[in-house]
């Protein structure tokens, strides 16, 4: 059984070590090692240190009156341990030193959930899961290299102690150590969006040639700023390439929606991250949502709304950027502004034409073209969708897509329709210019907002927001989609962002807690579906994995790389 190794470096028992195998409770009147009864800044029962079912080393104050400090910050929830952390209580420091081999004999208890507490807290019930979850208020220092982790709840990252020593200092057997298990073929990059100061990051989950995300190995990598949240359905979340990987697979970008900026990681061959020198980047303007990437330069949709700020007489912004040759980031060409409140929604780069839209959640879609000196508005936008597409009836407020996707060989565009259930169907041309082609229902859906094509252009996949499904429309005859598929995904969520994996044999798709129809404890996952060879979908049993985020964080955003 693994056990980590402390030392306590001032206070009571100062010099002393201890080992916990399972779990160490510290206060004035406990037994053993915990006992403290020496720090009369202690509580009877003041702190747990614990080991969870995945070998995770976590920390939770147990109500005390002077509180539990880690690093200097005070515990509001739950939190992770690694090597070098201190934890004070009382005026007794505590540092992790080392995870070893502890007592075989040992048992270890089943955890019990823990719940939020602040910003993210539960709101009514408490998790169905044994493990605790993620808090927002657990920030993670910048460091030079990842946070590696492995398995957890179903995804709760491992913050091994001896990997982060040895993978911080470039021990390369410690960093190997981290690799141990099934071969990978490829990292899953979401977003955990935790919407507090230079607490957001991204979490690299590895999987399987079949996409099986066991043994879980994830790594988490900070932003350097804040995410968003929304329970409201307000739009906040209502976004896509929040995390996108250049062409070449060299760099990842990643959106700090709460904090106005951009993060820019350099992608290692083997799916690890390391912060480009300056990292994170002005994203020009308030709120971002959505990179879109063309060669090297970057776009991106501002969209002055995170459910935090009040944002909404800011004007939301288009904007792009030089990628420089040493992966920053330097803005050029004109600004593109929206109306206030129009929330923009996407940056998505088209195959043709150096083609560039989005969708405004305020009712307009937007083209642009792409040049040498930046973003120029399409010939015919802002363009209301067609009337067509809607009852003759349904309120203005509730015209508008969201979710874009493309045809790789032909000027067609894709647009979710969400709030009338169906796939808008449209063309442009190299003036920036978009003409509606028609609209088709999508059965069985509710709120169809993301969309992707297949590398062949023969299968559009839909993430149904509403009621936990995906759909399949073949797209065969590029203008005339017709459904064929929609399927219900294991447990509770919101669809919300996916990718097909370079193989095109999967999709993974994230299923957050992003509405308020989804019960506290639920979503916060990662799907794996399997493509058939007609393009149908299918759920395997080893889907879905739990994201090591809280229960009201709403992570989003998703990238796929091979790496084998």
């Amino acid at each position: 059984m693994t056990g980590y190794r402390l030392r306590v470096l001032a206070g009571t028992g100062s010099g002393m070590e201890i080992v916990v195998s399972h779990e160490l409770v510290i206060g004035r009147e406990e037994q053993g090692a915990g006992n403290l009864r020496g720090d009369r800044e202690i509580s009877r029962r003041h702190a747990r240190v614990s080991i969870n079912e995945a070998g995770v080393l976590l920390v939770e104050d147990l109500g005390s009156t002077n509180g539990t400090f880690v690093n200097d910050r005070r515990l509001t929830a739950q939190r992770v341990l690694r090597a070098g952390d201190r934890v004070r209580v009382g005026a007794t420091t505590i540092e992790v030193l080392a995870r070893e081999r502890a007592d075989a004999g040992a048992t270890r208890p089943r955890p019990q959930p823990v719940l939020p507490a602040g910003p993210g807290a539960p709101l009514a019930t408490p998790p169905t899961s044994p493990f605790p979850p993620r808090r927002a208020d657990q920030r993670r220092p910048r460091s030079k290299g990842p946070i590696i982790a492995a398995g957890l709840f179903g995804a709760l990252v491992l913050l091994a102690l001896g990997y982060l020593i040895g993978h911080q200092s470039g021990d390369s057997s410690s960093a190997s150590t981290a690799a141990e298990g099934a071969p990978t073929a490829g990292v899953v990059y979401v977003e955990s969006n935790v919407a507090m100061p230079d607490a957001n990051s991204v979490l690299a989950l590895r999987y399987a040639s079949n996409g099986d995300l066991h043994p879980l190995r994830v790594a988490e990598y900070p932003t350097g700023g804040a995410g968003s949240e929304d329970l409201t359905d307000s739009g906040v979340l209502d976004a896509d390439g929040q995390v996108t990987l250049d062409r070449a697979h060299r760099l990842l970008f990643a959106v700090n929606q709460g904090s106005d900026s951009i993060a820019v990681f350099h992608v290692h061959a083997d799916g690890e991250l390391s912060a480009v020198q300056g990292s994170p980047f002005p994203s020009g303007g308030a709120a971002p949502a959505s990179v879109g990437v063309s060669g090297n330069t970057a776009i991106v949709a501002n969209k002055a709304q995170d459910g935090v700020r009040v944002l909404s007489t800011v004007a939301p912004t288009y904007v792009t950027f030089h990628i420089n040759g040493d992966g920053s980031l330097s803005q050029f060409g004109p600004t593109i502004d929206a109306a206030p409140a129009s929330s923009p929604t996407d940056a998505f780069v088209a195959p043709k034409y150096n083609f560039v839209m989005s969708t405004e959640e305020g009712g307009p879609f937007r083209g642009f073209v792409l040049g040498s000196g930046g973003l120029a508005q399409g010939a015919n936008s802002p363009l209301d969708p067609d009337p067509s597409i809607f009852p003759a009836n349904l309120s203005p407020i509730k015209r508008w897509g969201l979710g874009i996707s493309a045809n790789p060989s032909q000027p067609i565009v894709y647009v979710g329709m969400a709030t009338v259930n169906k796939i808008a169907v449209y063309t442009y041309d190299r003036d920036g210019a978009l003409r509606f082609v028609r609209s088709v229902a999508v059965p069985g859906s509710e709120l169809p907002c993301w969309t992707h094509v297949n590398a062949a252009g023969t299968r559009l996949y839909t993430a149904n927001a509403g009621n936990n499904t995906m759909s399949v429309l073949d797209t065969s005859d590029a203008l005339h989609p017709k459904w064929i598929q929609t399927i219900k995904l294991s447990g509770e969520g919101n669809p919300w962002n996916f990718q097909i994996d370079p193989s095109g044999k999967m999709i993974f798709l994230i299923d957050p807690r992003a509405r308020m129809n989804v019960a506290p404890g639920e979503g916060q996952t990662v799907h794996t579906l399997v493509i058939a060879s007609d393009g149908r979908l299918s759920e395997p049993s080893y889907s879905p994995v739990v994201l090591p985020v809280g229960l009201n964080v709403n992570p989003f955003g998703l990238a796929v790389m091979a790496t084998s």
